[in-house]
This record gives structure tokens, C-alpha cells and sequence, in this order.
């Protein structure tokens, strides 16, 4: 542009255009999962490789609580551990970060908090019965109201030697009839199970008999 005399003058503005939303991994307890601690660690990465992320938008609820201010925020990073213990059950925790550019992302996990312990039991021997047979029927039985049961997690130990796989194994329990090759001999024998829920709770039985 020129004024009436000739004169030229010019001006240019330089801007970076930005439609990309920031991005949110690494989103701490996991979806779907399951915990036994009364107070879990949430965490969080994101990122932004263009305008980034403006630390001031962040916005953290849990249970549709705000607990942004209670929560440490670093470059890239958020953490929060709740003050007070959180009840059994589903917990949801939502994470909005936005960009300088004004995109915004979500991210959210649901899981569940589990503190009970399974329920196991050894049925067969009972405890404290007197077998006439060396081969006596051993039987267990096991269950999970909430998180369910970690199949892979059961231990059977017969006098402290794991016999785990001589058992057949169901959703409910786990039995085994012992042939002549693991004949018992006379005298008392203790028969031990523990197994693991979902959230890592333990159960644990036992059974002595003679």
C-alpha cells in the first residue's frame, strides 16, 4: 500500500493454524480394572506438538467430583491420590486437557474397587476328619462376588508340596481322586488353598486329617 505521495508501506503477520486435539495417554487405574487400594493413584500423560497444552485448562473430576486443584500438574503430567478413602465399588475419573489453540480432548476410566477377600473352602477331607481310605477324596470350592476369581492364581499344597496340577479345575472349585501311585500314608496330612481375586485380594483355606 502507498499514501498519495508514493510512499510505500507493508505489514505481515505470521500465525500457526492448529485443528490437531491434544493427545491423553497412560490414563492410571486402567479402564475396566480392578484395585484393592483404598486410595489409588491416578495419573495421566498428554501432550501437544503444535500450539500445546495449556496447563491452565487442565479439568480432572473423579466421580464427577472436581479435584483439579488437588492434583499435581507438571509438563506433560498429572497425578492425584485422593485425601480420603474411596468406597467399594465403580469409580470413574475424566481428564479434559486443552490446547493453546482452543482443541480440547477427554479422555475417561472406569473401574472398581474391590476389598473383599474370596471365599474358599476345603470340603473333602474335612477338617479334622478320619479317613479310612489313602486315597481319600480332596475337593475345594471358591468364589468371587465382585471382581471375579484370577483362575491362574491357585495354589494347593498337600503337606507343603503343591499339588496343584493333579486337580481338575472349574469355575467353582477344584478336585482330585489320587490313584495308588499317591497313596497317603497312615498318620495326619494337612491340605492348603489360597487364591486371588481380580484386585488382588487373597483367600486362604486349609484342612487337617488323618
Amino acid at each position: 500500500i502507498a499514501d498519495r505521495a508514493g510512499n510505500p508501506a507493508s505489514a505481515a503477520t505470521h500465525f500457526t493454524l492448529d485443528t490437531v486435539l491434544p493427545t491423553i495417554s497412560r490414563l492410571a487405574p486402567a479402564d475396566g480394572g480392578f484395585l484393592n487400594a483404598r486410595r489409588p493413584a491416578i495419573s495421566a500423560d498428554f501432550a501437544d506438538d503444535r500450539s500445546g497444552v495449556d496447563p491452565a485448562s487442565i479439568h480432572l473430576t473423579l466421580d464427577g467430583q472436581d479435584v483439579t486443584a488437588q492434583a499435581a500438574i507438571t509438563a506433560g503430567h498429572i497425578a492425584f491420590t485422593p485425601s480420603a478413602d474411596l468406597g467399594e465399588g465403580l469409580h470413574q475419573v475424566v481428564l479434559s486437557p486443552r490446547d493453546r489453540a482452543g482443541n480440547s480432548a477427554t479422555a475417561q476410566a472406569a473401574w472398581t474397587l474391590d476389598f473383599a477377600r474370596p471365599t474358599i473352602s476345603v470340603v473333602e477331607p474335612a477338617d479334622g476328619s478320619i479317613s479310612t481310605s489313602a486315597t481319600p477324596l480332596m475337593a475345594i470350592i471358591y468364589s468371587d462376588a465382585l471382581s471375579g476369581l484370577d483362575p491362574g492364581s491357585l495354589v494347593i499344597l498337600l503337606d507343603g508340596r503343591d499339588v496343584t496340577a493333579k486337580f481338575t479345575k472349574t469355575e467353582g472349585g477344584a478336585s482330585f481322586s489320587p490313584g495308588n501311585m499317591d497313596a497317603l500314608a497312615d498318620g495326619q496330612h494337612v491340605l492348603q488353598a489360597r487364591i486371588l481375586d481380580k484386585a488382588g485380594n487373597e483367600g486362604v483355606a486349609s484342612s487337617a486329617f488323618s
